[in-house]
């Protein structure tokens, strides 16, 4: 007989009691174990399918800014082409005007020609961008804010499976 707080206690039912009280602990660890394995395993699955869908969105994000510069240089080059055309149609006009004389000196040609051509460079300056280009820049900046979601949320499941394998 043992003493357990004040009450006569049969040794043998007490390590029977401690048995199963420590038989039920390991059970619950076991099975916590087996918790702890199944949902790191779901988690290993969302961070493989949050890889592969970050690998894509960066692919994407690389054509777009490819794409982007390849319609930045065909603006400048539709722009140049524009600017020419109008300056050739402004040249040709200022010409005409001074149709009266039979020729003009290589100075004056020069002189209409810069002034004209600072023109069309002031007027490219305040011409607004095209509505392709802010277009793209929209997307990119949406492509930016996905791409930055999914990194938060990788992060955020990083650290879930870092707290959890402590």
């Amino acid at each position: 007989m043992v003493f357990v707080f004040g009450i006569d206690v049969p040794l043998v039912e007490l390590i029977f009691i401690l048995t199963l009280i420590l038989a039920l602990l390991f059970g619950i660890i076991v099975y916590m174990l087996i918790n702890q394995i199944n949902l790191h395993k779901m988690l290993q699955n969302v961070l493989r399918k949050e890889d592969i869908e970050l690998k894509g969105l960066k692919e994407i994000s690389q054509e777009e800014k490819s794409e982007l510069k390849i319609l930045r240089e065909l603006k400048a080059d539709l722009d140049k082409l524009l600017y020419g055309e109008e300056y050739l149609k402004k040249m040709t006009a200022a010409l005409s005007q001074k149709k009266g004389r039979t020729r003009l000196s290589d100075r004056e040609r020069s002189k209409i020609a810069d002034e004209f051509w600072k023109k069309m460079v002031d007027m490219s300056r305040r011409k607004k961008t095209s509505e392709i280009y802010t277009m793209l820049e929209k997307r990119k900046n949406e492509l930016d804010r996905q791409l930055q979601k999914i990194v938060d949320e990788r992060k955020k499941v990083d650290d879930f499976l870092h707290k959890a394998k402590k």
